[in-house]
This record gives structure tokens, sequence and C-alpha cells, in this order.
């Protein structure tokens, strides 16, 4: 920027002492005093526009341009652009993984097995997860497992019976003094446990923590809607 303000301020001066000499007389009076000041700056505003007009609007200002540290940047200067960790662009973007289901790891993520619709219990988040046969997330439902001293045994199983109704007594459950009567109830082979209506806990048990005495406990909506959607040669698999 210096070299060319001096560039102009010579190429001003040379135009005036041209002036100059064409007109010898030119100081004789005040008022040839003030039009050779006129022509002086007139001459000087030609200089500069020619100077503009031979570099050019976009090579000035390239020099005037700095890169924000006072080093200029010339009109061969280019600036790349490193994507930051978390960027997107609109090409060569990051390759995405979601979730079949919200909050569920990709790497466990329900899947279905053997070309079946799967039930997927996830004890530690108290969800059980239908998956149809090509893997796309039915519906997850909130549940309640055994308890530490009852606990569900992890496997997978195939779903052998199911039962709208039956009636739950000690000789089956292994509590002595009671006899219930459950709803949509799903029975699993390999002493899987037994899927049912849990009517007696609430929102405070289901979905909330693992209760029972090893059976999965749904409530009596979701259980329903799973007896429908699972059919006998489905798989269950229990983690």
């Amino acid at each position: 920027m210096h070299d060319i303000d001096e560039r102009l301020a010579g190429l001003g001066t040379s135009l005036e002492d041209a002036a100059e000499v064409g007109s010898p007389a030119l100081a004789r009076s005040r008022g040839d005093q003030l039009r050779v000041a006129h022509r002086r700056r007139t001459l000087a505003a030609t200089a500069t526009t020619a100077l503009v007009a031979v570099l050019g609007i976009g090579g000035l200002a390239a020099f005037r341009t700095g890169d924000g540290n006072g080093a200029p940047v010339g009109p061969a200067s280019s600036v790349t652009t490193t994507p930051t960790a978390g960027s997107h662009t609109s090409a060569g973007a990051p390759e995405q993984t979601v979730s079949s289901a919200p909050g569920t790891p990709s790497a466990t993520r329900p899947t279905a097995i053997g070309g079946r619709t799967t039930a997927v219990v996830d004890l530690n988040q108290h969800e059980l997860t239908l998956v149809d046969r090509n893997g796309l997330v039915m519906k997850v439902l909130r549940m309640t497992g055994g308890s530490p001293d009852h606990p569900t045994p992890a496997g997978t199983y195939t779903v052998t019976a199911k039962k709208e109704t039956e009636t739950i007594s000690s000789q089956t459950a292994g509590v002595d003094g009671y006899s219930i009567k459950v709803n949509w109830v799903v029975h699993l082979d390999g002493g899987g446990p037994t899927i049912m209506a849990a009517t007696w806990y609430d929102d405070t048990v289901i979905g909330v923590r693992n209760q029972t005495r090893g059976d999965i406990g749904l409530t009596s909506p979701d259980a329903q809607w799973l007896f429908s959607n699972l059919t006998v040669g489905d798989h269950v698999q229990v983690r």
C-alpha cells in the first residue's frame, strides 16, 4: 500500500511539473496561482483514475485487504477451510448411525431373529421393544421383570402358546396361598418367563423397576397389544 501511494504521488508530481513547463507564466498573479492549484488537483485525480484502471479494481482491493494480521493477500491467494470435528457439510458429510428406538445404543439395537417378529426385553431399561421381521421397531412398551431375588432368566425363547385369560396359582408361580386370573398371557419355551398383564402393579413399578417373581409384567393395554402382534413361533429375547 505504501508503494502504491508513492507511485501515485510521483505520477501526480510528474504531471504537475509537465503542466508548469508547458505554462511558464502561470505564477504571475494570484488568479494564476489559483488556476495552477486547481489544475494540479485535477491532474492528480486524473493520474489516480488512470492507475486504478491499469491495476484493476480487484487487484487494488486485493492489495488493500489483509489477512487480519497485517499481511496483504494477493490475487492468487486462497483460503481453505478444514471442517472441524462434528461439523456437517453438504458433500462428504460423516455417516450417522440412528438407533431403532430412542435412547437405544446402536451396538445393542433390537433386531429381528430368524426372520420372525421378535420381542426384545431390556431388563435394565424396563422396556420391551417389538421388532418386525424386517427389523423395524413397531412399538416400545414399559415392563417390569424379575426382582433381584427372583431374576428373569436371560436368553432367546420362542412363543409356544397364547391365552387371553389364564389362572395362575401357587402351583404354577411357586408361591403358596394365592390364585389369580390374568389376561393376555404369552408362554415361551425352554423355561422362559411368562408375559402377561400385571394389573396389580401401577406406574411406580412398570417401567421403573423389576419386581416380579421372574415373569414379564405389562400394563393391560400394552399386554393386549403385544398379544395381538405376537404369534406362535415368534421370538422373545431377554437381556
